[in-house]
């Protein structure tokens, strides 16, 4: 068969990498110990230089780093333009406006999530196509410098593959170009969704994103032999969208077991919430539900905290300190920003409680579901009751719960304050390993021989 050698085209990996395609860490690591040499095309960060091999778990292949330099030049140009655009912005979203800023005291009611029916007004569109735009021009000139490595390393080595992982999604364009002028299989990770499969929901996109992402996504699945979903729900809802030929799997997402979790903090009921907030996460059924709890057992800064970490300061233009204070709960929360992996994994740990929310999207599983699995605390999980979160959760023998359940939110909670106080955490969350990274790196292994 001779050598087996994989072309990865990954924005997110290597030591070090912050968020998104860190999944092929781990999978990487795992062909390399089954006999494949992987060379990484990767973004430049500091530590990694040109064709640096990097530790592959002892295995009989090797892995080789690529990294490319991101360009610069689309945040100069908003960096040159911050002072007018401040002004702009401050003009646009004047008092009245949804995204506003609020005065500290607030009515829960009065906080503007998102629906799935939301529409943004004229003024909001605009400034999302133009963060769109900067942050779009960049990673395609990123792409475009990456196909050219691509290109060289094509000519110079025989692969047997070419994977591009998503996000950002425009990098599968590298995929699809030396797909068509070297002719090597080109798999799309898409575990990441793009516009393609979301339906009526797409409007959460900036409209110029959905056009340009609409054609380029087309385009590139024209020519991919395999595509990955991250659930069947997104495979089938793909596939009924658009017919072509690449075959279409769904492999989930999972969680690196990188060592013992330790059980959760037993003298502090910690509820902890780690990631971004989008505007469609509603918080306020969680804090009215610690509220409750507060109330019910007379909790303490000493006993119970509420910690956002990763989060804005602000949600919506609320300001996240000034919604705890509604609900009578702002000593005992706090906020932090975003903070190295290795932390952000001991406030996970050390948690009684995981909050999560769902994907505005029903078709796919939000990767925190994944982080927390290999915890101890208990997962509290506010999304939609039919989608793929909930699908996901059953596998746990848990369940996702609709934001308007307050009381069976509430019940939840207080569950997990009993299992707290009696110390009930002997086993993780996913105890037998579902979705330990590690099947899912044995399957993309198991479809690679087959493809070539």
């Amino acid at each position: 068969m001779g050598e087996k050698r994989l072309l990865l085209i990954s924005y997110h990996f290597g030591p070090g990498c912050p968020t998104g395609g860190f999944r092929w860490n781990a999978t990487a690591a795992h062909l390399c110990g089954v006999g494949w040499n992987v060379d990484a095309i990767t973004v430049a960060r500091a530590g990694l230089g040109a064709g640096d091999e990097v530790e592959s778990g002892g295995g009989r292949g090797h892995l080789e780093i690529y990294p490319v330099e991101a360009p610069v030049w689309p945040a100069a140009i908003k960096t040159t333009l911050v002072g007018a655009g401040r002004r702009i912005r401050d003009w646009i979203a004047r008092p009245g406006d949804n995204e506003s800023r609020a005065p500290m005291a607030l009515d829960p009611e009065e906080l503007p999530v998102w629906k799935p029916d939301h529409r943004r007004s004229p003024r909001q569109r605009v400034l999302h196509g133009l963060d769109h735009l900067e942050r779009e021009s960049a990673e395609l000139h990123w792409a475009l410098r990456a196909r050219r490595v691509a290109r060289t390393l094509a000519r110079r080595r025989r692969y047997k593959a070419v994977v591009v992982c998503s996000p950002p999604q425009i990098t599968q364009i590298v995929g699809e170009r030396i797909f068509l002028e070297y002719g090597i299989p080109y798999v799309a990770d898409y575990r990441d969704p793009w516009i393609l499969g979301l339906g009526p929901l797409i409007s959460y996109y900036p409209d110029l994103e959905r056009l340009i992402g609409k054609y380029y996504e087309m385009r590139t699945l024209r020519s991919a032999r395999l595509v990955i979903h991250n659930t069947d729900r997104a495979r089938a809802a793909v596939a009924n969208e658009f017919h072509f030929s690449a075959e279409h799997i769904a492999i989930p997402n999972g969680y690196d077991a990188t060592g013992a979790v330790s059980a959760p903090d037993p003298n502090c009921f910690r509820v902890v919430f780690t990631g971004h907030l989008h505007p469609f996460m509603d918080t306020r059924p969680v804090l009215e539900a610690c509220a409750q709890l507060r109330t019910a057992h007379g909790l303490t800064p000493k006993n119970l905290r509420i910690e956002f970490i990763g989060a804005p300061p602000e949600f919506m233009g609320f300001p996240l300190s000034a919604l705890a204070d509604a609900y009578g709960l702002l000593d005992v929360f706090s906020w932090r920003d975003r903070i190295p992996r290795h932390e952000v994994e001991w406030f996970q740990q050390a948690a009684s409680v995981l909050v999560a929310f769902d994907s505005i999207y029903p078709i796919v599983v939000p990767s925190k579901f994944y982080e927390y699995a290999r915890m101890k605390g208990t997962m509290l999980l506010i999304g939609h009751r039919d989608g793929a979160f909930n699908d996901a959760a059953s596998k746990l023998g848990l369940r996702v719960f609709d934001p308007s359940d307050q009381a069976e939110i509430n019940e939840c909670l207080s569950a997990a304050f009993e299992r707290w106080r009696s110390g009930r955490f002997n086993e993780p969350i996913d105890p037998t390993g579902i979705f330990d990274r590690r099947h899912q790196s044995e399957r993309i292994a198991e479809i690679l021989e087959r493809l070539t």
